[in-house]
């Protein structure tokens, strides 16, 4: 997470966009999840998700870790309630969250993580919101290099809303100038 972190701000990082079938990856990444991190029974772990969704030009392996890192993060806040993730046709691009009944964050973390920079202090063992305010900041990067926005809803004590917004494949192909490939 911090090599990608220091390759994200130097501008190093790179994506490896292809055609994306967005409902096939969420479902293999809330699988994934609900089995590596979702084993408190007191959580209720849901899919929300039309069957049909456009598909992305997108970097799969870079997606999988932005809604991995964030899944992660609702479930260790997370001690009882559910974990949603969801996603919508959204006009000119398509919305993706995470929802969580957890223990929300401090205003000092939103802040912190609004402003894209983890603390110091979130490179070294410094507890759980140190850690969160890490993948925050590494989702809110790769999401950026996607040409699209990742907002965060939260409230201490009440949970927490993590929302993408992504291009559609012909609105990102028109940004990194190209066109769109015929399926």
């Amino acid at each position: 997470d911090l090599l990608d972190l220091a390759q994200a701000e130097t501008g190093t990082l790179r994506l490896f966009p292809e055609v994306v079938d967005l409902r096939s990856l969420l479902a293999d990444v809330f699988a994934a999840a609900a089995q590596t991190v979702g084993d408190n029974e007191e959580v209720r772990w849901r899919l929300q998700a039309p069957v049909s969704l456009p598909v992305l030009h997108a970097d799969p392996v870079r997606l999988r870790n932005v809604l991995m890192n964030l899944l992660s993060n609702a479930a260790r806040f997370t001690t009882r309630g559910q974990i949603v993730l969801g996603a919508e046709d959204a006009g000119s691009h398509v919305h993706l969250w995470v929802q969580d009944t957890g223990r929300g964050m401090t205003a000092a973390t939103l802040a912190r993580v609004r402003q894209s920079r983890p603390a110091v202090e979130a490179a070294t063992p410094a507890g759980d919101e140190a850690t969160q305010g890490l993948g925050l900041a590494i989702a809110q990067h790769l999401v950026q290099l996607h040409n699209g926005e990742l907002t965060i809803e939260s409230e201490l004590g009440h949970g927490t809303t993590c929302h993408i917004y992504l291009p559609k494949m012909d609105a990102a192909m028109e940004a990194a100038g190209k066109e769109s490939p015929v399926l």
